[in-house]
């Protein structure tokens, strides 16, 4: 009961992300910005650094909006290509077992444990992690997602779980920008 609650209260916290960042996308990234550390008074400055060596220059893929005005692109989960639907207003990435398998994660049926909503009722998910999503350029490693039952759930969706690991994202005139 207690992980039903927790999952209730990350998904309705995690609802209001996307209204934030529209109203507001410089808020957005102050409040999910680190604290800046505070060095003690007695602490002598550090002492000049060496030049660092230059950084790897930021990524950035631009997903067209399709005739519908939703963004739809060939992804790689843990290598393997996957068609998905870029979805602010998701929590997580979420995929349909047959997805999973082909990516290589199996969930057992005792796993799929957690009740969630979606907007075709009420459906059975497992969690899982995605050792490595791909779009274009960018990468991320680590996501969380959720596994559904295949009559639940006919797209892979990408949600925030991948979006909040960006450096930004944004729509302009029907185009996504996404930056790592």
């Amino acid at each position: 009961m207690r992980n039903v609650i927790l999952i209730g209260a990350f998904v309705g916290l995690s609802a209001s992300v996307p209204i934030l960042y529209q109203a507001s996308p410089e808020t957005f990234h102050g409040l999910i910005a680190p604290a800046p550390e505070t060095a003690p008074a007695a602490v002598a400055p550090p002492p000049a650094k060496p030049a660092a060596a230059p950084t790897a220059a930021h990524q950035k893929v631009s997903v067209p909006a399709d005739k519908t005005g939703h963004f739809r692109t060939e992804l790689r989960f843990n290598g393997r290509k996957v068609e998905g639907l870029i979805d602010t207003g998701e929590t997580l990435v979420a995929m349909n077992e047959t997805t999973a398998r082909k990516i290589g994660i199996t969930v057992s049926r005792s796993e799929f444990k957690y009740e969630v909503n979606t907007a075709n009722g009420k459906a059975r998910a497992a969690v899982v992690r995605i050792d490595s999503i791909e779009i274009g350029r960018i990468r991320v490693n680590g996501v969380d997602a959720v596994v559904m039952e295949d009559k639940s759930l006919h797209n892979t969706l990408i949600g925030m779980s991948l979006l909040k690991q960006l450096a930004r994202f944004e729509v302009k005139d029907e185009v996504l920008v996404l930056e790592q």
